[in-house]
């Protein structure tokens, strides 16, 4: 059945999350790179960060939990769907639980650069990427969730890195900014989509069966014009594009299985 209904709510018997987190992190503005004739102010930073969420507040993964309740005959997991007469799935139960504990640690690393002011206006440069270490999601009977980093599962993923650069341009009452947005490659399991061109039948899913459909790596463009009026004070007009060049993202099997083309 390619729909089914799916119950989310509120649950009053959530608990409270917990998390112990630590950062240790610098920034660096260069004494060469400040009120010089190529740059005005030049600042790199780097963070790395660990966090530990025990009862994590989530939604469960519909897919987990009927893997769970067949392979296993797990009476809590066989709870969340209802099936009809015939065995087909008819409803989804998704409602919010304290689903385990999720371990992540990662490095931000972070680059800002302001070029002097010209008659032709003034540059400033953001550079801001995020690479994930680890991403581990242990749910409430201590077993390992497929959600890791570099996997799409559930139709979201956990990029192992993510980049945003923007040039921003701005003289008077006008500004021009250019960003362009970076997501790195992903995988995922090619499930009931195997037999699809793109699906690499040389690696094996995480089951040791099926095949690997490789999401590349993709960049954005987005463009923001905004000008600051003088006829009410403090009124900016803003226009833009996202995705300038209309690009398409990768294509996505798991949730297409069922309408092959």
């Amino acid at each position: 059945n390619p729909q089914i209904s799916v119950t989310t709510a509120g649950n009053r018997d959530l608990q409270p999350e917990t998390s112990h987190s630590y950062m240790l992190g610098a920034v660096w503005s260069t004494t060469w790179g400040t009120n010089s004739s190529w740059s005005e102010k030049f600042d790199f930073g780097v963070t790395y960060y660990h966090h530990t969420i025990q009862d994590a507040i989530q939604a469960p993964d519909a897919q987990t939990i009927l893997n769970r309740c067949v392979g296993s005959l797990d009476a809590e997991a066989c709870s969340h769907y209802t099936r009809n007469a015939n065995g087909a799935i008819t409803s989804f139960n998704d409602i919010l639980d304290n689903l385990g504990t999720i371990n992540t640690d990662g490095w931000d690393v972070d680059l800002g650069w302001t070029v002097p002011s010209q008659s032709w206006g003034q540059l400033r440069v953001d550079w801001r990427n995020t690479f994930v270490g680890k991403y581990d999601l242990t749910n409430e009977s201590g077993a390992k969730e497929p959600r890791t980093v570099g996997i799409e599962t559930s139709n979201s993923a956990i990029p192992e890195w993510t980049s945003v650069l923007a040039t921003q341009w701005h003289k008077s009452n006008w500004g021009v900014t250019w960003t362009m947005r970076h997501i790195s490659a992903l995988t995922e399991s090619c499930a009931g989509a195997n037999g699809f061109p793109i699906c690499d039948v040389s690696v094996p899913n995480d089951d040791g069966a099926g095949s690997i459909n490789h999401l590349g790596s993709v960049t954005y463009h987005d463009l923001q014009v905004t000008w600051d009026t003088a006829l009410f004070k403090g009124l900016q007009l803003v226009g833009g594009v996202n995705n300038l060049g209309d690009k398409d993202p990768p294509v996505l099997l798991q949730y297409k299985a069922a309408e092959p083309r």
